[in-house]
């Protein structure tokens, strides 16, 4: 038997919690056994749209979106029963990530131009920004929308550039994290603050010579700490391997003679120097 027009029905879709800024249109496709398949896209400027042309009973939808990038962004295929269809986001979660720039680094004035990207590969899904860290702005927080909560994995470069001296530049390759605070220098640069306590009426400073074995080979460094200065600071990149360093003192006298000191090992973040009277060797080093 023919349908008559009381076995249609209006069905009302609408778009709930979109964010338009990330998502650009939604492709909205509706079918039921025995009846014409309907199509429809839904934007921020079109959010809803309607059709009349199902009758009672079950009706299949799919949801096709697409990012301001242009990356397709496919739903599974849902059964629905009711009059008023509310379509959702695609995305299942959040991803914030805040990024600093190390308190070393932000001390001395330098910079770091930094990467960062998240890749759902079984989605076809990719994200990336790239934003520059300093003095000015030494924090940035980047927002992830994801599709799968479990996925939480990003990754990040950062090109590192020193104020004061060149040689004290890093760069870190692409690296993964999950951690939502990403300290910039942290574990990439280490820092020393050599101390030379002495009497300054005798010495007039201390030449201090600084090894660490990293990642990259010898990094090597040659420090003159005055006694009116009190201390200086000094920062081995690429120092993530947890290593400590070498280093030799030797100490001027206001009359210009040097006292040279044994090279040794240490893995203080304060090293003080100290002049021979106070500094007494033990029996190995004797």
């Amino acid at each position: 038997m023919a349908e008559t027009e009381t076995s249609h029905r209006l069905v009302s879709v609408s778009t709930n919690g979109i964010d338009w800024n990330i998502l650009d249109s939604a492709e909205l496709r509706l079918w039921q056994e025995g009846r014409p398949e309907v199509r429809m896209i839904l934007n921020e400027t079109s959010p809803w749209g309607e059709t009349s042309d199902f009758g009672s009973g079950p009706y299949s939808y799919q949801v096709t979106w697409r990012d301001h990038r242009n990356q397709v962004l496919e739903q599974a295929e849902q059964t629905a029963d009711s009059s008023l269809l509310s379509i959702c986001s695609p995305f299942a979660g959040l991803i914030l990530v805040r990024a600093f720039l190390s308190r070393a680094l932000y001390d001395r004035g330098d910079r770091a131009l930094v990467a960062m990207r998240y890749r759902d590969d079984a989605h076809g899904y990719l994200v990336e920004t790239a934003f520059e860290l300093s003095s000015e702005r030494p924090e940035y927080t980047w927002g992830i929308e994801i599709l799968n909560n479990d996925h939480r994995t990003y990754s990040y470069r950062v090109e590192h550039e020193a104020k004061a001296n060149t040689d004290l530049s890093f760069s870190c390759d692409w690296t993964e994290s999950e951690e939502p605070m990403l300290i910039l220098g942290h574990r990439l640069v280490r820092s020393v603050r050599v101390i030379f306590l002495s009497n300054p009426e005798v010495y007039a400073f201390a030449k201090v010579k600084l090894v660490h074995s990293g990642a990259r080979g010898d990094q090597k460094a040659s420090l003159l700490v005055y006694t009116s200065d009190a201390e200086v600071w000094y920062y081995f990149p690429d120092s993530e391997d947890g290593r400590g360093y070498r280093y030799q003192a030797t100490l001027y006298t206001r009359d210009g003679e040097a006292y040279p000191q044994p090279e040794r090992e240490a893995d203080e973040e304060v090293l003080i120097i100290l002049p021979p009277e106070n500094d007494v060797p033990t029996e190995e080093e004797a």
